[in-house]
């Protein structure tokens, strides 16, 4: 966890430069809670997500649903958050980038940290 903060620090990612680097196709990788127990990782594998240029994305859990809509990015209080509409769990919390790894950042607010791989 410490070397994706490090990681995503040192990339100096304002408005502009995260939005490029959040485009495009990732395969989900895990969850944790780091105060509470949390759904087995079963229940996310095979999830992909896709954020389009455009702010339309599509999340596909594990064909058994789709769900369409638009997402943005907005500051939070230590870097940037995605809001989608609909409202997607898995993607709740601080935006951290490290090489191919996107990690939702919730844990902070006693949420779930979830990790996707872009393809």
């Amino acid at each position: 966890m410490d070397e994706m903060h490090v990681c995503h620090e040192n990339s100096n990612y304002d408005s502009t430069t995260i939005l490029s680097a959040l485009v495009g196709t990732y395969d989900w990788r895990y969850v944790r809670v780091a105060m509470s127990s949390y759904e087995s990782d079963e229940d996310y594998n095979g999830w992909m997500l896709q954020l389009n240029n455009d702010g339309s994305f599509e999340l596909n859990q594990n064909d058994t649903n789709t769900v369409l809509g638009n997402w943005f990015i907005e500051k939070s209080l230590a870097s940037f958050q995605i809001n989608t509409q609909p409202t997607i769990e898995s993607v709740w919390g601080e935006i951290l980038i490290c090489d191919s790894y996107l990690m939702f950042f919730n844990s902070p607010l006693d949420g779930p940290d979830h990790l996707y791989q872009k393809r």
